[in-house]
């Protein structure tokens, strides 16, 4: 969903295409940090907009059981 202004625009200028890319692009520099470190970093960026803590606690609960899922997937 586009915010107003953002018509046309790219939501990483070095990336074309989605904003999943632009976020992918961005996280290059962090593999050496953990998923949860990663999780939790992205739940404190989120909660500078103000969500509903049901919202907050949702998001880290679908980010953990995902994690958990690809790391039994991985072995």
């Amino acid at each position: 969903m586009e915010r107003p202004g953002e018509a046309g625009r790219s939501p990483c200028p070095l990336w074309s295409g989605t904003r999943k890319s632009c976020i992918i692009s961005l996280m290059h520099d962090k593999r050496d940090e953990s998923v949860a470190t990663l999780i939790e970093e992205f739940l404190t960026a989120r909660a500078t907009r103000k969500p509903s803590p049901h919202t907050l606690a949702a998001y880290r609960r679908d980010l953990l059981t995902v994690a958990l899922l690809v790391a039994e997937d991985a072995t």
